[in-house]
């Protein structure tokens, strides 16, 4: 049983519980006292550098204390013996606690999930799924074919993946897998299985991703959804594929959609009555159709990067046969894209249309300087730097002609004029 979350809260200090209570920030991190971090919009702000004055000092005690109200009523102890703890708070964020002797200070990670869960057509609207790329997955997974959703830490799988799951009939089973409950399946007849690691104090067996595959498969689901393939779990999940349960989804990490083939294959190679390699590659192109790669930008922003559509494995150049059917434009220096800035206009009617050439600032719509290209700041440096050019060609044409730097001669005194007149 678990604290209620004010009682929960009531550990942090006022500035940290109003941080964590902002409903935009998606995840809290507690490095050290003098090292606390936010994340809202996909980018991180500080909240404690240690700078702060003495009334505001986020204290190793305050850590402790939050830390053992989180743990201990879920039966954790966060010391020296167990000094790493995965917990949930009421409101279902998930929280990652290390303690010494693997970290200096107490660290924890909070990772919060919204409320609302994101649709498809939210996604689209947000420019974070093409239209075009939703509508090829909502065929695929009409005609029973597999998709899995590849990137790295944060870029947005989780709300992807229920995004997807909201595109399945709802006539159909889905029997549902995952470490921790995350997901928002609004299908009416869902099996939600989660796994069981038990503690050193409490009895039963532990309970894996990899036992709770094998055990969905005898609770007749039409399409399996597993939150993340992590290990030799994802042998049984080719094989659940391969034989009669198209139309499933499921997330992997990886750095690209052709190296989560490769991610999927080698999670496969550790199970213990694993097949040779060749055969595991022949399995992951046979069980997946799909991969769709998701990515963050330096901006926060995140997005659909690639798709890729399997077709075969070959032997012979021990490679997969696949096409890319869409890919995103290249990102420029900010992490942003023009698609990207298009669609941005596209959704504010009060945007203007002309972006600056130099800065992507936008432009005005009337008045001075609506037919330029650029914006005032950068016409003004490039009056500037036309004008340095100009006086810097002055000067070399003077020293050419003269064959050394003119120089004005210096202004002299005049001679001074007698007050005594002449006779």
């Amino acid at each position: 049983m678990s604290l209620p979350l004010d009682e929960v809260l009531a550990a942090l200090p006022k500035r940290l519980r109003k941080v964590f209570e902002d409903p935009s920030v998606t995840e809290l991190m507690i490095n050290s006292p003098d090292s606390v971090w936010f994340e809202k919009e996909g980018c991180l702000y500080p909240v404690y550098t240690g700078k702060e004055p003495k009334s505001e000092v986020f204290t190793e005690r305050m850590i402790d204390t939050f830390v053992k109200r989180v743990a201990r009523p879920l039966g954790f102890d966060a010391d020296r013996k167990s000094p790493i703890v995965d917990a949930r708070l009421p409101d279902g964020s998930r929280v990652a606690i290390a303690c010494p002797p693997i970290t200096e200070s107490f660290a924890l990670s909070i990772r919060r999930f919204g409320s609302r869960p994101w649709t498809a057509a939210k996604l689209v609207e947000t420019g974070s799924i093409p239209a075009e790329v939703l509508s090829l997955i909502s065929t695929a997974l009409s005609q029973r074919e597999n998709v899995i959703i590849s990137g790295g830490t944060g870029t947005g799988k989780t709300t992807m993946l229920s995004a997807f799951a909201s595109l399945i009939n709802e006539e159909e089973r889905i029997v549902c897998i995952e470490d921790t409950r995350e997901l928002h399946i609004p299908a009416p007849n869902c099996l939600r299985l989660e796994s069981k690691i038990s503690r050193k104090d409490e009895e039963g067996p532990n309970v894996t991703i990899r036992d709770l595959v094998r055990h969905a498969l005898r609770h007749r689901p039409d399409r399996l959804i597993v939150g993340e393939i992590r290990g030799e779990e994802a042998q049984d999940l080719l094989e659940a594929l391969n034989t009669g349960h198209g139309g499933s989804i499921s997330t992997v990490h990886a750095n690209s959609a052709r190296a989560a083939l490769t991610r999927l294959a080698t999670c496969a190679l550790q199970s213990d009555a694993a097949p040779p390699w060749d055969v595991i590659c022949e399995h992951v192109a046979l069980a997946v159709q799909y991969v769709i790669h998701l990515q963050r930008s330096l901006v926060g922003r995140r997005g659909v990067r690639q798709v890729l559509q399997v077709n075969s494995y070959d032997r012979n150049q021990q490679d997969y046969d696949y096409s890319i059917v869409w890919e995103a434009p290249p990102m420029d220096a900010n992490g942003d894209s023009a698609a990207r800035r298009i669609m941005d206009q596209a959704l504010n009617p009060l945007a203007s249309t002309r972006l600056c050439a130099e800065c992507s600032a936008e432009l005005p719509s009337s008045g001075k300087g609506s037919k330029s290209p650029l914006c005032k700041a950068c016409r003004r440096k490039q009056q500037n730097h036309a004008s340095y050019l100009r006086r810097k060609a002055k000067a070399q044409d003077q020293t050419a002609g003269n064959g050394r730097p003119s120089t004005a001669a210096p202004r002299g005194r005049g001679k001074p004029r007698s007050r005594i007149r002449e006779s």
